[in-house]
């Protein structure tokens, strides 16, 4: 996974896996972090650095001041300081090898954060301290399988996709003073692995593998909700190609962008008030698989 800064000039990017001791071995898990600086579009590796046990997630925060990153196998959580760029080691949250801490985000607020444990079926929040980060006593449930999150930082609401195999769907939750409220639950298409919201946090799209990463005849498909306080309304649904993952809308919300990662390629679709058009394909010749922007 990977974070890039708003204006586009150093990331921050994990490696959850490494290749085996012998050729042909099974992957195994990693624990590096790199640090790229990227100048007039030149990508420079300037730091690596220890992590848990397969880091996934990564999130730096508005003011980027602190970096977390989320260790799926070793069920922790790494806080880093930014200083200069660079990440200095503070502390390791701990919530058991059991949790499986998938994907980590910080809130509008830019101070506190929430972090998605698999195994748990549940949400933790980080809380900003001095020395770094503590996690909240109180974790939140929600569906089954969660793994991928967005927050928008317009209407400050968050989305967690919940693969369960038999009952997939979303929850829809939001921060307040008291910690993490889930407000309600809706069920999506199979696999919902990508998700993400428009820019002025009203339209949220998921992305569903529907089995298109092991079944060649079957495709995957995004759809796009209308979001309030109290439910989601479905205004639009496309195909899309082979086991979507990444989702990217336009800065004005009327482009939205899928990853295929099967088919190596980005389907650019229009996005009307209650229609999703496709316009085209992009090949790109590699399988892409996590995407992010700065609105």
């Amino acid at each position: 996974m990977a974070w890039v800064s708003p204006n586009s000039n150093w990331a921050v990017v994990t490696s959850g896996a490494k290749a085996g001791s012998a050729p042909g071995a099974p992957l195994v898990p990693d624990t590096r972090v790199s640090v790229i600086s990227i100048e007039h579009g030149v990508p420079k590796l300037i730091q690596t650095v220890e992590a848990g046990l397969g880091p996934s997630g990564v999130a730096v925060s508005n003011d980027q001041k602190w970096a977390l990153v989320a260790n799926r196998v070793g069920g922790t959580v790494s806080v880093f300081k930014v200083v200069n760029k660079h990440l200095v080691d503070e502390k390791i949250i701990d919530f058991g090898k059991d949790s499986n801490p998938t994907t980590v985000e910080f809130l509008p607020n830019s101070q506190d954060a929430v972090v998605v444990l698999r195994k748990r079926n549940a949400l933790a929040l980080l809380v900003r301290e001095k020395d770094g980060y503590r996690a909240a006593p109180n974790m939140v449930s929600v569906w089954s399988s969660p793994n991928t999150m967005d927050i928008s930082h317009a209407s400050g609401l968050i989305a967690v996709a919940g693969m369960d195999k038999v009952a997939p769907g979303v929850s829809i939750l939001r921060a307040n003073p008291a910690g993490l409220h889930e407000l309600y639950r809706f069920p999506v298409a199979p696999g919902p692995e990508p998700l993400h919201f428009s820019p002025d946090g009203r339209i949220l799209a998921v992305g569903s593998v529907n089995d298109s990463n092991a079944h060649p005849e079957r495709k995957g498909s995004v759809s796009l909700y209308h979001l309030d306080e109290k439910s989601a309304t479905k205004i639009a649904e496309a195909p899309v190609g082979h086991w979507p993952q990444g989702i990217i809308f336009s800065p004005d919300g009327h482009t939205l962008i899928v990853q295929n990662n099967t088919d190596q390629s980005l389907g650019v679709y229009h996005v009307e008030p209650e229609a999703l058009t496709f316009e085209r394909d992009i090949p790109l010749g590699v399988g892409p698989s996590a995407s992010a922007s700065a609105w």
